[in-house]
């Protein structure tokens, strides 16, 4: 997602690159579908209101929530409504990408949003478009279903806490100014993170072995060494970076 009034970015270089290639491929297609956003808006929900973050986390970290969420100007605000009844590994997933938004100098407004944009423009074109992860991958990884909802809390504890920690690292300043270390390295020593990264670049490795692909991922999966352009590296391809300026004129 994009504050275009921050960084120019550059759609035709990006489209005559896909004519060239004449097919894409996204972490996960199908995202202007409605009924697969649908999908993921019901498992944010959770299966029983007998536990729920209302009830659950104690007088302190509450009264953090709230004014997290009272304060909010981006994606923390829509929450309000339904605070109580969304799962605890979501609401510290959007807590953690609040505090992105909010820590960074660019940031104002959400008004582009790459991924859906190619993946419209590739369907008009009537090219092909393939997926590295699934819908349900995207569940999982999201909303942990499958996660003890004591230990989602846990979660939901820590993101709460990190909120108010300061952080070096501008994201949006980095990838405006191509620089790849988007996150703290720590990160990647995620096995999450680190086994999505592996998937990708086995099937980017599939993919481009029998034709030119128009690839499109989070630039977080990119860097350090456990990120999809070592690990191609050490599949045996070479790797040129292609500067474009994203600088606002």
């Amino acid at each position: 997602m994009m504050d275009t009034s921050q960084i120019n970015f550059p759609i035709n270089t990006f489209t005559h690159l896909i004519d060239q290639c004449e097919n894409i491929c996204l972490e996960i297609s199908g995202l202007t579908d409605s009924s697969l956003v649908a999908n993921l808006a019901k498992n944010m929900i959770l299966p029983s209101f007998e536990k729920n973050v209302t009830n659950s986390l104690d007088k302190n970290d509450y009264n953090k929530l709230t004014q997290m969420v009272d304060s909010s100007k981006y994606i923390l605000k829509s929450c309000k409504p339904i605070l109580g009844f969304i799962r605890p590994s979501v609401l510290s997933f959007i807590i953690v990408a609040e505090k992105q938004l909010t820590g960074s100098i660019l940031f104002k407004n959400v008004n582009f949003q790459p991924e859906k944009y190619f993946e419209q423009y590739a369907k008009i074109k009537r090219y092909e478009i393939t997926q590295l992860e699934t819908i349900e991958q995207q569940i999982d990884l999201i909303c942990m279903p499958n996660l003890a909802f004591d230990k989602s809390i846990e979660i939901l504890k820590q993101s709460i806490d990190g909120f108010y920690v300061t952080d070096s690292i501008d994201m949006l300043l980095n990838y405006r100014n191509q620089n790849l270390a988007l996150l703290k390295s720590e990160v990647y020593s995620d096995s999450t993170m680190i086994l999505r990264n592996i998937g990708m670049a086995e099937g980017i490795d599939n993919l481009i072995k029998e034709r030119p692909t128009f690839i499109i991922i989070g630039a977080a999966h990119l860097p350090y060494e456990h990120g999809v352009l070592n690990l191609l590296t050490k599949k045996g391809y070479i790797i040129k970076p292609y500067t474009i300026n994203l600088n606002k004129v």
